[in-house]
């Protein structure tokens, strides 16, 4: 589709969520992961924001958004400091 319309490259994002288990590694896990493709849609890069937050015992709250948060806050900070756009 994006070769159709003309686009000079894709960027696929994929989200991988591993919430805290209730008993056993209470910390909630989150990987945001960014694709990049040029414009033959051939692979070219692929950048990571890593989040977890931990989640206290009988916590209601699973913490799943701060960790979100985090992730993408440092996929953001790499993607300033390694994406040129032309």
């Amino acid at each position: 589709d994006a070769v159709a319309k003309g686009k000079k490259g894709v960027i696929l994002v994929d989200i991988i969520l591993k919430p805290g288990e209730p008993f056993g590694d209470r910390t909630t896990r989150v990987d945001v992961d960014a694709y990049f493709f040029d414009v033959k849609m051939d692979p070219v890069s692929k950048l990571r924001g890593h989040g977890e937050t931990y989640v206290p015992y009988a916590s209601m709250d699973g913490r799943i958004q701060k960790s979100i948060d985090t992730a993408l806050a440092d996929l953001d900070a790499k993607i300033k400091a390694q994406v040129r756009v032309r």
